[in-house]
């Protein structure tokens, strides 16, 4: 393509691009990377038996270590997404051949870091037999959890109250001492305010109790406080931190033309550290005229700010070319220097009964609720100003500014911190997540028995969080198209406002499994190679779809985050599909119009009907570009109903006396059913695309054939 960059020889590759909602082309941001971690443990444990007491306790020591390298963005990233406004209104398509860019994003540094964090615990459990058919459990664990710190202590945050003081908000562990760049005064290891959080004790109680005295009815209960390690996920994003890790990151709603030739040829070649991109303050220091004539005024949307670095120099893309200034250096995820270790409590209630020849049943209600879990936000997005209610702002000169019109390009200056901006990627990865769960889960089973072994189990849950990211491997990362992961959608400011059902929340689900050895008749007949040894046995599973969101890469141009979920109101009709249902366009919508109806198959071009849904509108007094956040809920709607039939058939047959062999047929999805996903694309801004299932959750029948030998 002819696109170059200096790190070309340690990366070759094209960069990526995708162009929002219908294709993506080129290696992903995430893609290259790679792990070898190794862990030590030292454990103890001692049990006593006193009378009606049995009592163990002990303790344990792990050290983890995690080396890896993530090259991520080191090519480059181009979006092209939808735009809207006088003279700027284009599809994503149009403006990718226009090469107007969106979102850009790249990387450069040392990508590799070498990780270590040990972990202490201490435990007492006393199991106390009350009596012949009461027993109760008791306990108390201490957790002792550390952050991790890389080897060289390549990390930092930055602080936002240190950024609305005018000063350099990046701190870096005091021991860093690399090129000559060394960290800052009183910093601890893992650039927190504490590497290792103690404070954190677990109490657990159970019992059984035998209803009827046969040992045929029992009631369990318990209740416990589980303390959980977080992945090194959020201590990574820290390591990104500049200068270890330089990931320039911008989006605008209102781009220009002709950037997709040679975008990234500033990016340098890697190094230990990026000398040039030594943090300092960002100042805000004037106005600047970006395009077109006129007097300076930040209430013109062709107008910015200038921000200069500690030396008086003007910042890259505010008016210089200066590379070092926190304002676009606080690009990544950085963890609030008070993180703590989350926890989750757990609660169950269930009676279990045996109901004779094998069979048991089991009816239970199973409750948890997780605290202080990892979200990304931003509690420092800009202010919507009006002429009621104007921002004023200062520069270093002493010159004041009232904003009272909301524009693009003045979001630094309404941002509640200034000298970081959303727009060029400050966020946080806090302890904002919640979830609650609560489930009634009933079993019918027979155990193995004369050949035959059943289990039908069905849970009817609900979970609600705020966002669903994965405990151990990438909770900052959405986890598909429609689905938020760790993300707070729509307002970033507003962590509850994210409460909704889960990304993961199934309300109903079935799942029988069974084997059966088919038995043979006594006569002689029978009672040959061939007949004897059949065996057949399978997994059924019935579940509801999971639920997904709309994307709206329109909104939150007035905000710097386009992570919207859209409005219910009736679009334009020059945007409507004629083929479809039609509404009066700025008419309120619902939900429920959005859902389109009819057999499955049907519908998969357009599982949601686009003309019920629109992007979101400009904020009051906003410029072209400065748009705001819809209405529509997070995870609003489910993808389809799921069921799943597993079979196997299996012949065991000996050759001689001692050796056995068994022949299988696995056949997965037997009666070759579609399973479907929820829709693959669900950004608003591309109607024609618009609610398509694409994917299937398993694929087309296929069938295993096995052969075991045992002597």
């Amino acid at each position: 393509m002819g696109a170059q960059r200096g790190n070309s020889a340690q990366f070759p590759g094209i960069y990526q691009f995708a162009v929002s909602g219908l294709f993506t082309v080129g290696t992903g941001v995430n893609d290259d990377r790679g792990t070898v971690s190794n862990t030590f443990n030292m454990v103890d444990t001692f049990s006593w038996t006193k009378g009606k007491h049995t009592m163990r306790f002990g303790g344990e020591a792990v050290q983890y270590q995690l080396n890896r390298f993530n090259n991520f963005a080191v090519r480059g990233s181009l979006t092209t997404a939808a735009t809207t406004g006088t003279g700027n209104a284009f599809t994503a398509f149009q403006n990718f051949l226009q090469g107007r860019v969106t979102a850009i994003q790249s990387a450069f540094g040392d990508p590799a870091r070498n990780f270590i964090a040990t972990d202490y615990a201490g435990f007492f459990q006393d199991d106390y037999r009350w009596s012949q058919r009461l027993t109760f459990n008791i306990g108390l664990r201490w957790e002792g959890m550390s952050f991790g710190h890389d080897k060289l202590y390549r990390a930092g945050i930055f602080s936002p109250e240190l950024a609305a003081q005018g000063r350099n908000p990046f701190l870096f562990p005091e021991k860093v001492n690399l090129s000559g760049f060394v960290g800052t005064p009183g910093v601890k290891d893992c650039a927190l305010a504490s590497c290792f959080d103690g404070n954190n004790f677990a109490p657990r109680f159970g019992f059984a109790y035998d209803l009827t005295g046969d040992q045929r009815t029992v009631l369990r209960g318990g209740y416990g406080l589980y303390y959980q390690r977080l992945s090194n996920q959020n201590i990574l994003q820290n390591s990104l931190a500049a200068p270890f890790t330089v990931q320039p990151l911008s989006s605008t709603t209102t781009p220009t033309s002709f950037q997709l030739q040679n975008p990234f040829a500033s990016i340098p070649a890697p190094s230990a550290i990026a000398t040039d991109f030594i943090p300092q303050a960002s100042r805000f220091a004037g106005l600047r005229r970006l395009s077109g004539t006129g007097p300076l005024d930040i209430n013109d949307p062709n107008v910015g700010p200038i921000f200069v670095n500690e030396a008086g120099q003007a910042c890259a893309n505010y008016g210089g070319t200066a590379t070092n200034c926190s304002i676009n250096l606080a690009s990544f995820t950085s963890v609030p220097a008070s993180a703590y270790t989350p926890y989750t409590q757990q609660w169950n209630l269930t009676v279990q009964r045996e109901l004779g020849r094998g069979w048991a049943a089991e009816i239970g209600y199973i409750g948890s609720h997780f605290v202080g879990g990892l979200g990304i936000w931003d509690p420092f997005l800009a202010r919507v100003a009006t002429p009621a209610s104007p921002v004023t702002v200062r520069d270093i000169n002493g010159a004041s500014y009232t904003i009272n019109t909301n524009t693009v390009n003045n979001e630094a200056l309404r941002h509640q911190i200034i000298g970081l901006s959303r727009i060029r990627g400050s966020r946080y990865s806090g302890n904002i997540g919640f979830a609650t769960y609560n489930s009634m889960q009933t079993t019918v089973s027979r155990r193995l028995s004369r050949g035959m072994y059943f289990q039908a189990a069905y849970t009817f849950s609900k979970t609600i969080d705020n966002v669903s990211g994965s405990y151990s491997t990438d909770e900052l990362n959405a986890t598909r198209a429609g689905q938020g992961g760790g993300n707070i959608l729509n307002n970033q400011m507003l962590s509850l406002a994210n409460k909704a059902r889960g990304d993961f929340d199934r309300p109903h689900r079935l799942v029988v499994s069974y084997s059966y050895d088919i038995p043979v008749p006594r006569n002689n007949f029978f009672q040959n190679q061939f007949f004897k040894g059949w065996a057949i046995s399978g997994i059924v599973t019935y579940q509801n779809g999971l639920p997904f969101s709309l994307a709206d890469s329109t909104s939150g141009g007035a905000f710097g985050a386009a992570v919207g979920t859209g409005t219910l109101i009736c679009r334009p009709l020059s945007e409507q599909i004629t083929s479809m249902p039609g509404c009066t366009p700025g008419s309120v919508t619902s939900i429920q119009q959005i859902l389109t109806s009819g057999p499955m198959g049907s519908r998969l071009d357009h599982f949601l009907n686009p003309n019920f849904v629109s992007g979101a509108a400009l904020v009051p007094n906003g410029a072209t570009g400065a748009t705001g956040y819809g209405d529509l809920p997070r995870n609003a709607f489910r993808g389809p109903m799921q069921q799943n039939w597993d079979f196997s058939l299996i012949k065991g047959f000996n050759i001689r006396e001692g050796h056995h062999f068994t022949a299988r047929m696995d056949v997965f999805n037997l009666f070759n059913h579609p399973i479907f996903r929820f829709p693959s694309t669900v950004q608003i801004a591309t109607p024609a695309t618009f609610g398509q299932i694409t994917e299937t959750a398993v694929p087309s029948r296929l069938i295993q054939f096995g052969l075991t030998y045992r002597h």
